[in-house]
């Protein structure tokens, strides 16, 4: 399981911290937009959304966590390129 999530039942997570908005995650992402070399901007998008982007991929592939780790650092891994 992990951190700032509860874990409901198999396969579902509720989110309990480290919420973003769409409001919230446009502005990191214009701001990102003019200062691409920033790392502690890509740092705070990484923080802010890798636990969704893990939840998504955990649901995609089945509940495999094996699967969604490694799709998880593929998305980011392209993202920072």
């Amino acid at each position: 399981m992990l951190p700032g999530r509860k874990h409901s039942r198999p396969g579902k997570f509720e989110m309990t911290q480290n919420q973003i908005s769409d409001q919230e995650l446009g502005q990191l992402l214009a701001v990102l937009q003019h200062d691409p070399k920033n790392e502690d901007l890509w740092k705070a998008l990484y923080l802010k959304i890798r636990r969704f982007v893990y939840a998504v991929a955990f649901r995609v592939l089945n509940g495999n966590e094996e699967l969604a780790k490694d799709a998880t650092q593929g998305v980011f891994t392209r993202l920072f390129e």
